[in-house]
């Protein structure tokens, strides 16, 4: 994967305290979630809560993170 670190849209599922990526958009191109694969939780500088996952699209993996203080979403790797 190639570390990216870009903003990106994302539509997600926010059910039952929990979210869970359906989508991304990418350079024009829209990636759809077939799986998560891995999800985890940490904190960065400042002690902002930043939930990442690894999942799997049509043909590659990505790893997005999601900043629930403001509602960002990054794209990190492809």
């Amino acid at each position: 994967m190639k570390q990216l670190n870009c903003p990106v849209p994302v539509l997600a599922v926010f059910e039952q305290g929990k979210v869970r990526p359906l989508a991304f958009k990418y350079q024009g191109r829209r990636w759809s979630v077939t799986q998560v694969i891995r999800d985890w939780q940490q904190f960065a500088l400042l002690e902002e809560q930043i939930h990442t996952f690894v999942v799997e699209t049509e043909t590659r993996l990505a790893q997005l993170s999601y900043y629930p203080q403001t509602g960002r979403w990054h794209l990190d790797k492809l």
